[in-house]
């Protein structure tokens, strides 16, 4: 009888730790992934890359490789404000599937434009 609940309770156990194990490993890619994803975002702007849109790149970590793109598109919860959303998002793989973290900020326009409120 022992022999019986031992050959359930060990495979279930197993189970169970490579479960929490993957859960750990995804969330260390998570927070990694967001850390690019904040610096990508204060580098483009601090070189005024912002802007431009359409910027990529790859890093490494650790052995795991994460890919990131930059988009802009226009703010359209103030269409007035003439403001951009730049987003820039990280993928990773864990344990074959394929993950994204999002980040975005707003960009005021370009000095010299401005909306039919003179408002930046």
């Amino acid at each position: 009888m022992a022999v019986m609940f031992m050959a359930i309770v060990i495979p279930v156990a197993l189970g169970a730790m490579r479960v929490a194990s993957m859960a750990g490993e995804a969330g260390q890619r998570k927070l990694v992934a967001a850390r690019i994803a904040n610096r990508v975002l204060n580098d483009l702007k601090v070189e005024n890359q912002l802007q431009a849109g359409g910027q990529r790149g790859v890093e490494q970590e650790k052995g795991v490789t994460y890919t990131w793109t930059e988009k802009n598109t226009l703010w359209n919860l103030d269409p007035q404000s003439r403001m951009t959303l730049a987003t820039v998002t990280v993928a990773y793989n864990v344990a074959g599937h394929q993950c994204s973290v999002d980040l975005s900020t707003l960009i005021p326009p370009p000095q010299g434009l401005n909306n039919a409120n003179g408002i930046y």
